[in-house]
């Protein structure tokens, strides 16, 4: 879902860079680069939790899975500082 969703904010930051010539250039920008990381890091926990051997304990599991909601928390906090920085640059 995250990789979706960050494809297609990627693609829709990067056409309207390119598209427009006023003060939602920087906006579009923000979003796509933003959009970049997340797909990054949907990537980045796909190949992660392709690799988890299926004999693996329940605890060593959890800690991954915890691992990884706390980076999705931390992400989500700055695509609300790109998103809100991007609006006040309007």
């Amino acid at each position: 879902m995250l990789r979706s969703w960050a494809t297609l904010n990627f693609i829709s930051g990067s056409v309207g860079f390119y598209k427009t010539n006023s003060s939602t250039k920087s906006f579009h920008q923000m979003n796509a680069a933003s959009n970049f990381v997340n797909l990054g890091i949907s990537v980045f926990w796909y190949r992660g939790i392709s690799k988890i051997n299926s004999k693996l304990s329940y605890q060593p599991f959890l800690v991954k899975i915890q691992y990884f909601e706390n980076l999705l928390l931390i992400n989500a906090g700055l695509d609300l500082l790109y998103k809100t920085g991007g609006g006040a640059l309007l």
